[in-house]
């Protein structure tokens, strides 16, 4: 942000058809055409961060202080990245501070926004006005601006209420229910696609005391943006717990139920009770069948995750060997194709015998390759292997371990793509 630049026109975030390029054998590419390129790739990237992800802070950018100077406030942002409400994705990519006007109240509202500014002139070739002075500019950097508002948001991202199906509905046809579901969430909030106003991402609030900021708890309600990661996390977390994971207790109803015999007002009372209770007993039998059930599709999801990592591993140390000509990569691939012929993912301990086989190998792949890739993938591909060795020392949690697995093979892809860049030593 320490460069002399020009604000660039921000589109909205309104739905709209997306235009590209038609080519053809002799089209005339002008500046023109270029920019439909871009708009159409910008346009959709934003469109699907905006509708499937959603809005909010992504990691990071947590509001690192808040300080009076001589001239004002000076706030300072920890690096992050968040996406506004139009999908645009916001990086800031080192501690930032920005010096503000003084606010005229002891509280303040403090927010991140999108910028874009063009930067880097260079002359103009071939104009019919141009001197030889004539430049205009060559780049657009997207960037960022830190602001504060004297009151408090509009409104504040929140988790929507969702109806769903009762247990006699997921227990006689799972199927059913599960499309009511969705059928439910797409009527109660999906009928109509939301545009916004407010495009600017909340950071947190401050309240001056004692001359000095002091972050207050309005901070808590800042919006995160639902990543994959995040999701996939709390699903297979609940999936994995077989110890009662809404931590329902019988037990603990009825001791609170004998706990309070001496409060009730009256016999009809504690009558319906004791009812109520002897019906939530009676529903063990149906929670036990579905436990059971549950405990079958964990089996099934274990396995489905520990073949896609052998999968992925064959395809992704394929292509290593193919494009370094590494003999170990091979070995790998091989090695993961035996695995998945003799159905070692069946068994828990036998998978991680192989994985803690070939991770060994895959250590051996980065002396192969270095020299040929980009510094930062390489070191990306050992942090990974690190990882993994870490995860099948404890050989604690299977599922982490082919998670581990599938982030080397990811390393291990952008080894490819990236040797052809800019190779370094």
């Amino acid at each position: 942000m320490s460069f002399d630049r020009e604000r660039v026109r921000t589109p909205g975030c309104e739905l709209r058809q997306f235009e590209r390029n038609r080519y053809f054998h002799g089209k005339l590419m002008t500046a023109r055409d270029m920019q439909a390129e871009q708009d159409y790739q910008v346009g959709r990237l934003n469109a699907l961060s905006r509708l499937l992800v959603g809005e909010g802070i992504v990691c990071g950018l947590n509001v690192e202080s808040v300080t009076d100077v001589s001239n004002g406030i000076e706030i300072t942002v920890e690096p992050g990245a968040a996406l506004d409400c139009c999908g645009r994705l916001i990086v800031v990519d080192d501690t930032a501070t920005q010096n503000l006007d003084a606010p005229s109240t002891d509280q303040i509202y403090v927010f991140l926004d999108h910028r874009e500014s063009s930067t880097d002139r260079v002359p103009v070739p071939g104009s019919d006005r141009a001197t030889g002075d004539e430049c205009t500019y060559n780049r657009i950097v997207e960037t960022f601006e830190v602001t504060y508002r004297e009151v408090a948001p509009d409104d504040y991202k929140g988790v929507p209420d969702v109806e769903l199906p009762s247990g006699d509905e997921f227990g006689t046809d799972p199927e059913s229910a599960l499309t009511e579901l969705a059928r439910s969430y797409h009527q109660q909030h999906l009928e109509e696609c939301e545009t916004c106003d407010d495009r600017s991402v909340f950071l947190g609030s401050f309240e001056k005391r004692a001359d000095a900021w002091h972050e207050t708890e309005e901070t808590d309600r800042r919006a995160h943006a639902y990543t994959n990661d995040m999701l996939y996390a709390g699903i297979a977390t609940h999936i994995a717990d077989q110890d009662n994971p809404h931590n329902v207790s019988v037990e603990g109803i009825s001791d609170e139920l004998l706990h309070r015999i001496d409060e009730l007002e009256s016999a009809g009372e504690l009558v319906a009770r004791v009812e109520e209770l002897e019906e939530r007993v009676e529903t063990a039998a149906v929670y036990e069948e579905r436990l059971d059930r549950l405990e079958e599709q964990n089996a099934s999801l274990g396995r489905y995750v520990r073949y896609k990592s052998l999968d992925y591993k064959i395809r992704s140390f394929s292509a290593v060997a193919t494009d370094f000509d590494s003999e170990t990569a091979r070995e790998i691939a091989e090695m993961a194709k035996r695995a998945i012929v003799d159905e070692t993912f069946d068994d828990e301990d036998g998978y991680v015998d192989v994985i803690e086989e070939i991770s060994e190998r895959e250590r051996r792949v980065i002396g192969e390759v270095e020299g040929q890739v980009m510094k930062e993938s390489l070191e990306e591909y050992s942090n990974a292997v690190d990882a993994l060795e870490a995860a099948t020392e404890t050989r604690d949690d299977v599922l982490e371990v082919a998670m581990a697995q599938d982030r080397v093979s990811e390393a291990a892809e952008w080894l490819q793509e990236g040797h052809d860049i800019v190779p370094v030593s």
